[in-house]
């Protein structure tokens, strides 16, 4: 007797083939049978007909980390289809933590009523435990949240003794179950890594199986560069490599796409396994300090905003910022507040001010944090970089809710709408991409990369991952103007085997389970 039976529905395994139509019984936390199934031999069924059965999706780049305390059910990521997060991406993990990045944490946190009762990668696991959660949840270690806790903020290479205690503390996160070292290069402290302390950090992942994924140190003028910068990691560290969200950032290098993509098929075809993530929008999403020089951010945020209230350096500043400005048609209005929805061009105006003297005083009102979303990205590029098949889907974001605090804001659509949208725009209109192999794209594609061996793929004897979803209504329905809105077409989703959506609601159920490197 099977626990459930998902009857007549359209099975996408996962691993690119046709769809083929078949039943599929779920026996606790697994897939125990797939074919012509019996009526009768579960407690419970779920009639598919006419619809899609495929893996529960995989985002393998996700900020998602301590959201899951204030919304255990994930829900802008759940009722995507997403089943499984990877967190700790960009440099920034919710761990190690030294003293002061204890305070720190705390104090961003307060307004949650969250305790930091963790120090270690392995603390916040026994912490998601305790909580239950709606999803599966891993994640990387950061080097820039290392380098943090061992270096602090300062633009300064690393002592030897340094540099020992980092591989210390990135080996004891990869015993405790990261999936691998994340770097954010071009955010403070990790952008003031250099290559060869990279590798060895990298070196130390590997030992442990684990993978390196970078947000590489540009992705406009110096993305050729940044992306040699990666390929030469993955092969003095022998590691496995993921180039995050893979863009040609900016009008001036848009048409990019097609040499950067070559370059991960020239360093496969050495033998070096790289590949990339990509989610299916032309805005991205970041913190405006990414516009200001690397020079104004020594020392952390601070240390930054003193910098900005002194006239002469505010001055060199705004030099700058109009300098990018001018390097792009209607720049301002490309770059929006995602505390409001507002343009920079909209805000400044607002207030009677010029747009480079507006980023300035509003990063000092912010203490430095202030999130955008910026639209510098070409379809073309991103047709080229959706359709190549060394790259998955993934969301660059952190799970969201249209109520409580998650709710606040307008943050990029894609933490509600990047796998719907996926499906709807470059397999069902654009017609880019076949349905089978979107799914790999999120299935089984993540799960070989991360070493997840029993997930991923509509399997016998796989954790009971699944979602079923009516294709030709699957919509992303989250805007620019309005993020916070679940899409359509995701009707049930499978976590474990427990039923966490079903006919498109949240059921309160939390099967989720930590996922630790090197466990299938």
């Amino acid at each position: 007797m099977y626990d459930l039976i998902i009857k007549a529905g359209t099975v996408i395994d996962g691993t690119g083939s046709t769809g083929y139509k078949a039943d599929v019984a779920v026996a606790g936390d697994a897939i125990a049978a797939i074919g012509d199934i019996p009526a009768g031999s579960a407690a419970s069924e779920i009639n598919a007909e006419g619809k899609m059965v495929c893996p529960g999706f995989i985002d393998i780049h996700t900020h998602t980390d301590f959201s899951l305390l204030i919304n255990p059910q994930a829900e802008s990521k759940i009722r995507q289809g997403i089943t499984t997060e990877i967190g700790g991406n960009c440099g920034g993990s919710i761990a190690p933590l030294g003293e002061k990045q204890v305070q720190e944490s705390q104090k961003n946190l307060k307004k949650y009523d969250i305790e930091v009762d963790w120090r270690d990668i392995g603390g916040f696991f026994g912490r998601l435990e305790n909580t239950k959660i709606g999803i599966n949840f891993g994640t990387f270690v950061g080097n820039g949240t290392v380098r943090a806790a061992v270096v602090g903020l300062d633009e300064r290479k690393a002592t030897e003794v340094e540099m020992e205690k980092m591989k210390s503390e990135v080996a004891k996160a990869m015993r405790q179950g990261a999936m691998g070292l994340s770097t954010g290069l071009i955010y403070t402290p990790s952008l003031y890594a250099d290559t060869d302390e990279i590798v060895e950090l990298a070196k130390v992942a590997a030992q442990y199986k684990g993978i390196y994924a970078s947000h590489i140190r540009g992705e406009g003028a110096t993305l050729f560069e940044a992306i040699e910068e990666a390929v030469t990691v993955a092969e003095r560290a022998q590691i496995s490599t993921e180039i995050a969200h893979f863009k040609a950032s900016g009008e001036k290098s848009w048409g990019k796409a097609e040499r950067a993509l070559k370059m991960i098929d020239e360093a496969r075809q050495r033998g070096l396994d790289v590949t990339a993530d990509r989610y299916p929008y032309l805005a991205g999403s970041t913190g405006l300090t990414y516009l200001l020089p690397t020079w104004i951010k020594d020392g952390g945020a601070k240390k930054m905003v003193e910098r900005l209230k002194d006239p002469e350096i505010s001055d060199k500043i705004k030099v700058d910022l109009n300098a990018i400005a001018n390097a792009g048609t209607d720049y301002w209005n490309s770059v929006l507040l995602c505390i409001d929805g507002s343009t920079i061009a909209e805000a400044a105006k607002k207030r009677d001010m010029e747009p480079a003297d507006f980023v300035c005083q509003f990063l000092i009102e912010k203490n430095g944090s202030v999130s955008i979303c910026h639209f510098c990205m070409c379809q073309e590029d991103t047709n080229l970089i959706i359709k190549h098949p060394q790259v998955m889907i993934a969301s660059d974001s952190s799970a969201k809710a249209p109520y409580g605090e998650l709710g606040k804001g307008k943050p990029h659509p894609r933490g509600y709408g990047t796998f719907p949208r996926a499906i709807q725009e470059y397999v069902r209109e654009r017609k880019l991409v076949s349905l089978p192999e979107m799914i790999r794209k999120m299935t089984s594609m993540p799960a070989d990369k991360l070493g997840l061996t029993r997930r991923g793929r509509i399997k016998e004897g796989n954790c009971a991952d699944i979602c079923i979803l009516d294709y030709e209504n699957v919509r992303d329905n989250a805007t620019y103007a309005n993020p916070h809105q679940y899409p359509d077409g995701i009707e049930y989703v499978l976590v474990n085997g427990q039923t966490v959506i079903e006919k498109g609601e949240h059921t309160g159920s939390f099967p989720g389970k930590v996922i630790r490197g090197s466990m299938p």
